[in-house]
């Protein structure tokens, strides 16, 4: 799979800033200089079919270690704690169009979480998805940020295959693989909608780099799948896993998302110290999501965590946070 999907990779993901993102390639260049790696461009922005005027930009900045890109040493040592650190960022003349979220996270650090032994969905469902980089110091670099795609799609889709049936189609896969980084979080959005508008804006770049993912796995593990026969329906993968493999492997996936679900909730106290404005994104998000909105009295505002959970609890009884 590497030297294929890697190919793919570079033809599909480098690519030069658009025009709104470049002026954040041009602020984090300027700012944090030498000690930056990669400027990698994600999430609903990425296409205009999955944003709305109130969406964000979002980004990682991959850098080579965490002193020489952070300045203040409550940031370096929160770094090294669930990474990523997150950022608020607005450019002067502040809106909806010059605002973003910035995550910084070490290479080394990214590498570890897109891992055989990842220990959550946090980064691989980021980092499996499509995406854009949009900047990078020099091409070995940029190929090191690629090859962590690389290694998120590999480790994704053999989650994915754990979680399917043994008949299933390509998009059917495709849709796992794709949820997995949602059912591993605490998320606002819905998971579904979620997912089928993810893959309608892109299902060509998913068929083709899951599909891959996919044979390399069926060739890996050939005496799990039925060979192809001449009145097989096209297009449908046969596996032979018993209720007890089929038990075994689904259960791996589970315990990966239950322990994403719990280190998910144990990010929230580091995004707090980190993200400005960090309650008024919260709230946005609750609102552009489901159309529900919150109105906090001046003491809720004052003391969120402590006052704020008749919301949270709210929402949960009505199935709006998984």
């Amino acid at each position: 799979m590497t030297g294929e999907t890697l190919a793919l990779l570079r033809d599909t993901y480098c690519q030069e800033p658009p025009v709104a993102v470049r002026p954040f390639v041009d602020y984090f260049t300027a700012r944090f200089g030498e000690a930056l790696t990669a400027v990698v461009f994600y999430g609903s922005k990425l296409d205009p079919t999955l944003a709305d005027e109130t969406s964000f930009f979002d980004f990682y900045l991959i850098c080579e270690d965490y002193a020489a890109t952070l300045t203040r040493r409550r940031d370096r040592l929160l770094a090294r704690f669930l990474p990523p650190n997150i950022y608020y960022l607005e450019l002067p003349g502040a809106g909806p169009g010059r605002a973003a979220k910035y995550c910084v996270i070490s290479l080394d650090d990214l590498r570890a979480a897109v891992g055989d032994d990842a220990k959550d969905f946090y980064h691989l469902g980021r980092f499996s998805k499509r995406l854009a980089v949009v900047w990078w110091r020099d091409t070995y670099e940029r190929d090191a940020v690629l090859e962590c795609c690389r290694q998120a799609i590999r480790v994704v889709a053999e989650h994915a295959v754990n979680r399917v049936p043994n008949e299933f189609t390509l998009d059917e896969f495709i849709g796992r693989a794709l949820a997995l980084s949602y059912e591993g979080e605490v998320r606002l959005e819905k998971t579904d909608e979620k997912v089928e508008a993810l893959f309608a804006s892109a299902a060509p770049f998913y068929r083709e780099v899951f599909g891959i993912a996919l044979e390399q796995y069926r060739r890996d593990n050939g005496d799990l799948f039925h060979d192809p026969q001449p009145d097989d329906p096209p297009g449908v993968y046969f596996m032979r896993r018993s209720v007890s493999q089929r038990a075994a492997l689904h259960e791996d996936t589970r315990l990966l998302l239950n322990r994403s679900r719990r280190r998910a909730r144990a990010r929230w106290p580091k995004a707090i110290v980190l993200v400005d404005n960090w309650l008024n994104i919260l709230l946005a998000k609750v609102e552009r999501t489901y159309g529900v909105r919150i109105e906090l009295t001046p003491t809720e505002r004052r003391w969120p965590l402590i006052l704020g959970w008749r919301h949270y609890f709210r929402l949960r009884r009505e199935g709006k946070i998984r």
